[in-house]
């Protein structure tokens, strides 16, 4: 109960730090006090005092307190560091960048924790600096809290973002934190000899189109072998048109209707998104032109080779890369759109994979996931269209002997079906079965979810 009225409490403070100038009323409840009396009621467990005291800072919008407010990021309750964080953000905004870089210097755990999310909020370009130093500190804590603040810089406003990718009107979203540009840089160049594990968990969330294919050109250049480094080359020139984050030119206009079979439940949902939704969709771990959810080994591997590969071998036509996936934020597919899923699969356990290409053609055939025990968990194969010269797939299977959904784990077949109009690649039918063998083992696959997506490639959107 305490952590829920904390946010509880926190929502009233961005409130108080971003409203008019306070009314009567707010000076009568906020006399002044002893300065070391209203830092005790600020972080007290009693929200009156803590919201008396909130108001009298921000009413005098002293500078003088922020000596006395540094301390409490050393703090080990997480409640009186939050505190703290959004008053500084709120009522000392020129302040803040210097409060938070001092605070990542601190010898405190607790406070250089705290200044990575504070420093996240703070609308510079000179956050990336102590941000990334961050992400190098001896303790794991204050690392993950600097992934946590770069993955931020990135991060759109994801209900402001959904309403205005199912209306036809225009909604105007908030613009872009003004350091992702350095930061995009960043990881251009970035050097992932230390703590190289550790980006895998949020590297999908940070690096744009533009990155990838910078980390891939890199990459290349790493390849002593000069076939193997011409086979990868055309693998990534091949794929790059439908994974690693492709770039739309156009606005996607689509109806997706999608049924749970088990639970009798339906949902239909009309998409109208710019070029820039669909860019900024993708930093929330969604693919609108794939519609359902679906994130692939080959996804991981084309996005960060350099943080997933192991061996890279050509054998009989096949150009194969062996995969190392701890760390990783794990495969899924299932049916659905946005955050709205049907018998959505997570697999977690995958440990190492084989990625399997065409070496002539760069085309992405099949990938092989096992876990720690190097049991199978997951396959996925594709399938083109006879005499392609372009191997977008047309159909993606993916076997998962052991799915977990929710808390439960089934033996799942999802297949989602692709087409290309108007030069855009995607999704026209999704499938997920259950295979559920009878006593003699062998009956057909359940049908549980089904979805089915209609392109329009009129205009709904005015300019």
């Amino acid at each position: 109960m305490k952590e829920v009225n904390c946010f509880i409490f926190l929502g009233l403070i961005c409130a108080l730090t971003f409203s008019s100038p306070a009314h009567a009323q707010d000076s009568a409840k906020t006399s002044p006090g002893k300065p070391d009396q209203v830092i005790a009621d600020l972080i007290s467990d009693n929200e009156t005092k803590s919201r008396n005291a909130a108001l009298q800072i921000r009413n005098s919008a002293d500078q003088n307190w922020l000596p006395r407010l540094a301390p409490l990021l050393e703090s080990p309750q997480g409640r009186s560091r939050q505190i703290v964080t959004m008053l500084v953000l709120g009522i000392y905004p020129d302040k803040a960048f210097d409060f938070f870089s001092k605070a990542a210097t601190s010898e405190s755990v607790f406070a250089r924790e705290a200044a990575m999310y504070g420093l996240a909020r703070v609308p510079a370009t000179t956050v990336i600096a102590p941000l990334f130093q961050g992400t190098n500190d001896t303790h794991e804590t204050v690392r993950n809290a600097a992934l946590r603040g770069l993955q931020l810089i990135c991060r759109p406003n994801g209900a402001q973002l959904f309403t205005a990718l199912q209306s036809r009107d225009e909604s105007p979203l908030a613009s872009r934190h003004p350091a992702e540009s350095s930061l995009q840089e960043q990881l251009s160049g970035l050097d992932f000899s230390r703590h190289s594990q550790q980006w895998k968990a949020v590297w999908q969330d940070l690096a744009s189109r533009k990155t990838i294919l910078s980390i891939q050109s890199r990459y290349l250049r790493s390849i002593e072998d000069q076939s193997l480094a011409t086979a990868l080359g055309k693998v990534f020139a091949t794929n790059n048109s439908w994974a690693a984050k492709p770039v739309l030119q156009k606005d996607l206009n689509y109806a997706f209707s999608m049924v749970n079979l088990v639970a009798g439940s339906s949902k239909e949902i009309t998409i109208a998104a710019t070029p820039d939704e669909i860019d900024r969709t993708r930093f929330l771990g969604y693919d609108l032109d794939r519609a359902v959810q679906m994130r692939l080994a080959v996804d991981l591997w084309l996005q960060a080779p350099h943080l997933y590969a192991r061996t890279v071998q050509i054998s009989d036509g096949k150009l194969l890369i062996e995969i190392d996936l701890n760390g990783s934020p794990g495969l899924l597919a299932g049916v659905g759109l946005l955050n709205i899923s049907y018998w959505q699969c997570r697999l977690a356990s995958g440990k190492t994979g084989t990625i399997i290409f065409d070496s002539n053609t760069g085309a992405w055939l099949a990938e092989e996931v096992k876990d720690s025990k190097g049991k199978l968990a997951w396959k996925a194969e594709s399938t083109f269209e006879d005499n392609a010269t372009e191997f977008e797939p047309t159909a993606i299977l993916i076997q998962m002997p052991e799915g977990q959904v929710g808390a439960k784990r089934y033996d799942l077949e999802f297949k989602a079906e692709f087409a290309k109009t108007a030069g855009v690649h995607h999704l026209v039918r999704a499938t997920m079965h259950e295979n559920t063998p009878d006593d003699s083992g062998d009956s057909p696959p359940q049908l549980r979810a089904l979805a089915e997506l209609t392109l329009s490639t009129d205009k709904p959107k005015e300019d």
